[in-house]
């Protein structure tokens, strides 16, 4: 089974070196998501020789305040370096209210700068904010500039469909099916648009039960859909977009 882990923090990780290599030994395709720009550097040292590990550019909507234009012009530096972006967003969440106008400032600017650079993907945090991120997607990153994964999507379904005529992936995990407006929302998502993740460590995941849980809802076979998102996960990677 080709197992595809589209969102996990490697460098959060007490053992992140162990780690890499446990996900090198599995051959699990992984895109390693960083928090902040200036966490690039290391995570990109540290799998740079790696096979099945991508690192991704962040800057998480969490840690945006008041001196995201500093951090911003890191991020900026380094977009040329990678194809992928990630942690970004926007948190809509109570706790991140008051930083909810430099998260929607920075998460517009990455959007013009990533259709700028043209053909980068993203892997995107829209909790409590599934309609803002979206209508900024739509507004600043055209479908023919570059690609967006919405990462442990909570959205109502009517964004979702917003979200598929954009052109966007869901990365899956376990906690999004396990509840009933999971199940409702993944009915509505077509098997060719799936990912799985785990988000760690945050959240103690294996892909595996993911995959088995995408089989029962999809009503297929695990060997079927483990296949189905290896291949989504190389058709996303490996398409070339054009004007």
């Amino acid at each position: 089974m080709q197992l595809v882990d589209f969102h996990c923090h490697l460098d959060l990780y007490p053992d992140f070196t162990e780690v890499i290599k446990n996900y090198e030994q599995k051959r699990i395709y992984t895109l390693a998501v960083t928090t902040t720009p200036r966490a690039w550097l290391k995570n990109n040292e540290l799998t740079k020789y790696s096979k099945y590990i991508q690192v991704a550019l962040g800057y998480h909507p969490q840690l945006v305040d008041e001196s995201w234009r500093k951090e911003l012009e890191i991020w900026i530096k380094h977009l040329p370096e990678t194809k992928f972006v990630g942690e970004v967003g926007i948190d809509g969440s109570t706790k991140f209210k008051n930083t909810l106008v430099f998260q929607k400032q920075v998460f517009k600017e990455i959007l013009i700068h990533c259709a700028n650079a043209e053909n980068k993907i993203l892997s995107v945090h829209s909790l409590n904010s599934s309609r803002t991120v979206l209508d900024l997607i739509e507004e600043y990153l055209p479908q023919s500039k570059g690609r967006v994964v919405l990462h442990w999507f909570t959205g109502t379904i009517p964004e979702a469909k917003k979200a598929l005529k954009l052109g966007c992936y869901f990365s899956i995990n376990p906690r999004m099916l396990n509840t009933k407006k999971g199940q409702e929302l993944l009915k509505t998502l077509p098997i060719d648009k799936l990912l799985t993740e785990t988000d760690g460590p945050f959240v103690k995941i294996n892909i595996s039960d993911t995959i088995r849980g995408l089989a029962i809802a999809k009503h297929n076979t695990v060997d079927f859909i483990s296949k189905q998102i290896s291949n989504n996960f190389h058709t996303l990677i490996n398409t070339q977009l054009l004007e």
